[in-house]
């Protein structure tokens, strides 16, 4: 396959098979671009500022139609376009990195899962939309957690957030009141949630993986 620039620092796949190309920077030529085999090896230049490289890389949402990355902001760039669609800079934690964002299904919220918060942007204005913060002796609508969070994650319906503690006890947050719906234990550590939205899946200490319904919300 020929690019527009022989010196590629890195190559990556994208969901749509498409290839994400980190080039030198050199020849004023524009540090990351994406290659479509299936449109003629169409080249698309992406609008990253190379000052603002991300220290964990430059990722694909799950719906494969956006990259996400950067170092003091959580930047966003749209994989069609190479334009720029969003930003999260307040209260964004700097030089935390991006692999723990976790994106809603329709990619209009991210959410930061740390200690003992929960912090979810919106990713039209950059603004905080909400803040979660299961602390022991809060208020009754609060719930209380012995342990640190550990991960999070938007279900299909973006109002409503699992949060899971180090025991591997999750919670369903209602994100509009800041509720508690469901508890579950036992569901183990990082979590990943299927395209469709039915299933969880956790991986135990065990080494095995458990596997969730999702119920309706």
């Amino acid at each position: 396959m020929k690019t527009p620039n022989p010196l590629i620092e890195s190559i990556r796949f994208l969901p749509e098979g498409q290839l994400l190309l980190k080039q030198y920077d050199k020849r004023d030529l524009p540090p990351y671009v994406v290659v479509d085999p299936n449109r003629g090896n169409a080249v698309t230049p992406l609008a990253i500022d190379a000052r603002s490289s991300s220290r964990d890389g430059w990722y694909s949402t799950m719906d494969g139609k956006r990259l996400y990355g950067g170092r003091e902001k959580l930047e966003l760039f749209d994989i069609a376009t190479g334009k720029s669609v969003g930003a999260v800079e307040t209260g964004w934690v700097p030089g935390s990195g991006t692999l723990n964002a976790r994106f809603a299904f329709d990619g209009n919220r991210v959410m930061q899962v740390r200690q003992q918060e929960a912090t979810i942007h919106d990713i039209a204005t950059g603004r905080l939309y909400r803040t979660l913060k299961p602390v022991a002796n809060a208020a009754p609508r609060r719930i209380s957690y012995k342990d640190d969070l550990r991960d999070g994650i938007f279900l299909k319906n973006p109002d409503f957030v699992l949060l899971i503690d180090q025991s591997g006890t999750g919670c369903v947050w209602n994100v509009r009141d800041e509720k508690v719906v469901l508890t579950q234990e036992g569901m183990g550590g990082l979590t990943a949630i299927s395209t469709d939205g039915r299933r969880l899946f956790g991986a135990t200490s065990q080494f095995g993986v458990t596997i969730w319904d999702v119920p309706e919300f």
